[in-house]
């Protein structure tokens, strides 16, 4: 372990550009790492992911070409709840609501933003994103996210990092945001790292066993290796090369909380009444929100980079990316499958279900082996027979044999194999229900509609019972969730300064974040809203309340996903029109003025039918002119340095 210097601590780091910068970071990433080894996480995590790769066996360590080997098979329950837990939990997009926290960015400016958060999260596929995030936090225990600009696009980047390559401050907090420092790690080939920051000298590092890389060595053997059939040369090669990793550096992130002070010029007025200012000398946090980001690599030997808070951008006046939510927030996130109330990792499902994962794939085997035993039970052949066993014996069909004599013939026979008693399957159920009441597994969670229930409400109220079930995951969902759309209305107020062309209620709008810089924006997910459900209780409902008068036609059509609504509500309208006209040409209006007044009303109005009738949807492009302190400059430079933008994201197994 590297020895650091007394005076600096956690809390009390180097000033940038001091020579003990480098080791003293690479000192916390040190401690960092060791306290995951103290708690045993790194080989908790490699076996939940041999688990969920099928190597019950340790297939993967030798060749099984032994026939007792044949037998042993890999029923993998934990690798479909798994994948089933995920899809139950992401199987839908959520059910959203951003909500201003100031009388100048409600109505208008509210709709402008849903509609752009709405627009990025389809566009970045962050459904799928999630998808991966949840897998991961059912497979270890926890998923960890970190939240980036995409210099690009300027707007937030999500970034599943993998729990190897995460590294926070040793201790218990109850949130993350209070530690005082945290890492992350990543390889980077050394030309990549050099052109990235600048810098030369980069060496390379065993990333390969430090990130668990190696973990792409526990897969099971391929049948033909594991019956012992014949290995094709190049094919399934036991010893991957690695060659190409050796060119690759170690990059570390150091995010710390800093509170060092700096000395800043202000302008004050002196007298309203003459108008007359002065400057005066101020402090403040030389780093914005305290937080400050410094990259090394050799083994902390080189800094590559040493900034202030880059998810905060320098141009807007501190007044006003003071109010962004990541101005003092670490641009971390963590979710658990399972809490542990002394561990900020959690645990996963693997390490309850292990032990019966095994047993169950001990009883599989046996039978197994049983039924290949009574295929070929044990063949007698007296040595009287003058029956060659070694030549003349085969499990060719039609075998015929030729003993000396009858009598020496008639101990030829198949020793029968006992019946296989039924305590095996009843075994089986038994460890199978427990494992199911572990898991909290319900026959309709698997998509099984249980003996004499048929009725949709009954199966929704099944499904209520599951979500109860797994409260806690459909939470930490919904707080993923919560946490990429907060840091997207962030990067968006600090660094969305283009215009962005939206379509709001068929009408033409133009955003640019930036404008609403300083105002305050609850982001509101509605809980559950990811997670799997039937639409058919939707649907019944939105009938009664039809037939009730609550909804119109439209909300029904909407509801039914019925092909063509628009259409139809257009005709239904201009049907009703004709209707209402007829009235009055009867009550004495003049056919030619109900005629000028149906063309004139038949006009682009911008009702629901109007996509299919005009191409501009008889919308004007309107520019919202911000209000209060949401007014900033057209533009602003993208303040963001070389290292965050390049942390590729390690991949999650």
């Amino acid at each position: 372990m590297v020895n650091i210097n007394v005076d600096w601590t956690p809390t009390n780091p180097p000033p940038e550009g001091h020579r003990d910068v480098g080791q003293w970071a690479y000192g916390l990433f040190s401690m960092a790492m060791e306290e995951k080894e103290r708690l045993g996480l790194l080989d908790r995590w490699y076996e939940n992911y041999r688990l969920f790769r099928g190597d019950h066996w340790g297939k993967s360590q030798r060749l099984w070409t032994k026939t007792k080997d044949r037998d042993r098979l890999s029923v993998n329950l934990f690798f479909a709840n798994v994948m089933r837990t995920v899809a139950n939990l992401t199987g839908r997009n959520p059910s959203v609501e951003i909500h201003s926290l100031d009388e100048a960015g409600m109505g208008e400016i509210e709709t402008l933003m849903n509609t752009e958060v709405e627009r990025w999260w389809n566009v970045t596929e962050q459904a799928g994103s999630l998808s991966v995030s949840a897998q991961q936090m059912e497979l270890y225990g926890i998923t960890i996210e970190k939240h980036v600009l995409d210099v690009d696009s300027l707007e937030s980047k999500t970034v599943i990092i993998d729990p190897f390559a995460w590294g926070p401050a040793p201790g218990y907090y109850a949130d993350i945001q209070d530690m005082p420092y945290m890492t992350h790690a990543y390889p980077m080939a050394v030309d990549v790292a050099e052109r990235t920051f600048n810098a030369s000298g980069v060496t390379p590092d065993d990333t390969y066993s430090m990130l668990g890389e190696d973990r792409e060595d526990t897969r099971p053997v391929p049948d033909s290796r594991r019956m012992g059939g014949m290995e094709i040369q190049g094919q399934y090669n036991m010893r991957p090369s690695r060659d190409y990793r050796l060119a690759r550096a170690l990059v570390v992130e150091l995010w710390v909380r800093d509170n060092s002070l700096e000395t800043y010029l202000e302008e004050s007025l002196v007298s309203p009444r003459s108008g007359g200012r002065t400057l005066e000398e101020n402090t403040r946090k030389k780093y914005p929100g305290g937080i400050r980001k410094i990259t090394i690599t050799n083994r902390g030997n080189l800094v590559l980079d040493d900034c202030v808070n880059p998810n905060v951008n320098p141009a807007l006046p501190r007044e006003l990316s003071e109010k962004s939510y990541g101005y003092d927030h670490y641009p971390f996130t963590i979710a658990n499958s399972y809490e542990d109330s002394t561990s900020i990792w959690g645990f996963s499902a693997g390490e309850q279900i292990g032990d019966l994962q095994f047993k169950i794939d001990e009883i599989v085997s046996s039978i197994a082996s049983y039924i290949r035993k009574s295929l070929k039970p044990p063949f007698v052949v007296p040595k009287d027979t003058g029956i060659n066993i070694n030549s003349e014996v085969t499990n060719v069909a039609g075998l015929i044999l030729q003993p000396k004599t009858a009598a020496s013939g008639a101990g030829i026979r198949f020793v029968p194999v006992p019946a296989l008693t039924g305590d095996f399957y009843k075994a089986v159920d038994l460890l199978l229900g427990f494992f199911d009441r572990i898991y909290a597994i319900q026959d309709v969670d698997r998509g099984e509609t249980p003996a004499n229930i048929t009725a949709a409400s009954a199966i929704i109220t099944l499904q209520e019972r599951n979500a109860v079930l797994m409260r806690h995951k459909i939470r930490m969902t919904d707080y993923l969730v919560r946490e990429r759309g907060r840091w997207e209305i962030s990067h968006l107020q600090n660094f969305a300064w283009r215009e962005r062309v939206l379509k709001v209620d068929d009408e033409i709008k133009v955003f640019r974040g930036t404008d609403y810089a300083g105002m305050q924006f609850d982001f509101v997910v509605e809980s559950g809203s990811t997670v799997t459900k039937t639409n058919l209780q939707v649907m019944e409902d939105a009938k009664e309340l039809y037939k009730s008068g609550v909804i119109d036609r439209r909300a029904l059509l909407e509801t039914l996903h019925f092909p063509g609504w628009k259409t139809i509500l257009e005709r239904t309208a201009e049907g009703q029109l004709d209707q209402a006209l007829q009235v009055l040409v009867e009550s004495g209006l003049p056919v030619e003025i109900a005629m000028q007044l149906k063309q004139q009303l038949a006009l682009t109005q911008g009702g629901p039918g109007d996509v299919s009738k005009t191409g501009n949807n008889g919308g004007v492009p309107q520019v919202p002119a911000p209000t209060g302190t949401g007014q900033a400059p057209a533009a602003f430079p993208v303040a963001t340095s070389a290292a965050n933008q390049s942390n590729p994201a390690v991949p999650a197994a």
